[in-house]
């Protein structure tokens, strides 16, 4: 009897704990990076905390195959020491042949973001970052980007966000020489920008132009750890994700 009242009781218990050591994320964009709807902010993850999430691009904005094939981007954020933000993301691409035989094409993205300076009163945060670092490079971009907080409220909070991404990694990297040849992609190349306005640690409202568009947002935390982003980019392409953010 004793034995069976400890297996009823033990999911709830595990449950609690890992409630009690998870945290709130502050926003994974569809990029795999801390961030907007879809480009990157100054913030980095705390050191040891990990988002896992997953989303859906819309195929008239999609990453790869745009316009043929929505793109459903999985990834994993890590915080690693106090400032080092390190991103892993495979977009899966449903539709397309892939190079091990299947039906859904799958592309790796490795990203890096690194807090060169912490928000101060009069100073904004700031970040310098790289998106794709490593294999085909399909998605790069090197970037640096500022975030302020110009409203702060009990119950709101207000932030803008400026970047500038380039397009200066020019070749593969890590891949054979016959593939060399091919052009490396490039996203956010040029000025982004944004802007956020958060409610009761509750909603988010995002707005941003990503160098090619207009994107608005909609974060919800739903508890302590887990976030669904609703995303329109481009104003009217229905897109977004959730992820689940814990302390190791």
């Amino acid at each position: 009897m004793k034995f069976n009242y400890q297996k009823k009781y033990l999911p709830i218990f595990l449950l609690f704990v890992f409630i009690w050591f998870s945290n709130s994320s502050g926003g994974i964009s569809l990029g795999g990076t801390s961030g907007l709807v879809t480009i990157p902010t100054a913030t980095v993850l705390r050191d040891r905390q990990v988002t896992i999430g997953i989303g859906v691009v819309n195929k008239n904005s999609a990453y790869l195959e745009r316009g043929k094939c929505d793109n459903f981007p999985f990834y994993i954020v890590i915080g690693y020491l106090p400032r080092l933000e390190f991103s892993a993301v495979i977009n899966f691409i449903l539709g397309r042949t892939s190079y091990d035989g299947t039906d859904t094409y799958k592309d790796g993205v490795v990203s890096l973001q690194y807090l060169l300076l912490n928000e101060k009163k009069i100073l904004p945060a700031l970040s310098v970052g790289v998106r794709d670092i490593y294999s085909f490079i399909l998605l790069n971009t090197s970037y640096v980007v500022m975030s302020k907080t110009i409203i702060q409220r009990p119950t709101s909070i207000f932030r803008l966000h400026l970047g500038y991404g380039s397009d200066i990694i020019d070749r593969h990297i890590g891949v054979p020489k016959h593939d060399r040849k091919h052009p490396v992609g490039h996203t956010i190349v040029g000025v982004f920008g944004g802007l956020d306005i958060q409610w009761f640690n509750i909603l988010v409202c995002m707005l941003e132009y990503d160098t090619e568009k207009i994107n608005i947002g909609l974060r919800v935390k739903l508890n302590p750890y887990f976030n669904i982003d609703i995303d329109f980019l481009n104003m009217e392409e229905l897109s977004g994700s959730m992820n689940l953010s814990f302390r190791l």
